[in-house]
């Protein structure tokens, strides 16, 4: 399981294999508040808001050391993130709807 913690910028994969006793697996400092997390194969696609604004891309082969692969910034705060083929979709507070093209996700950008 992978939450994001909202306030306090930081991602959390969560060792769900005893449900009656779950232990954080691993934790990733973010470069903003962690507001939502879209896992996709073993690519978690964050949206971010204050102080940096953006979309975060993680690669999680390894789950106990998410590794930090691309990020793309936004105009404003990134709030949810959804993802569909080769694209991000990220509601952004006060800017609409952005579309990042994460083709390559070490450098996503903007569709």
């Amino acid at each position: 399981v992978v939450s994001a913690s909202g306030f306090g910028g930081e991602l959390q994969i969560v060792d769900a294999s005893n449900p009656a006793a779950p232990t954080i697996a691993a934790s990733f400092a973010t470069f903003g508040d962690a507001m939502d997390v879209n896992v996709v194969g073993d690519r978690a696609y964050l949206a971010e808001a204050w102080p940096l604004n953006g979309l975060e891309i993680l690669d999680l082969t390894n789950p106990t050391a998410p590794v930090a692969l691309g990020y793309l910034q936004a105009i404003d705060d990134a709030l949810e993130v959804a993802v569909h083929d080769d694209h991000a979709y990220v509601a952004v507070f006060d800017g609409g709807l952005m579309v990042a093209e994460i083709a390559d996700p070490t450098s996503p950008a903007l569709a």
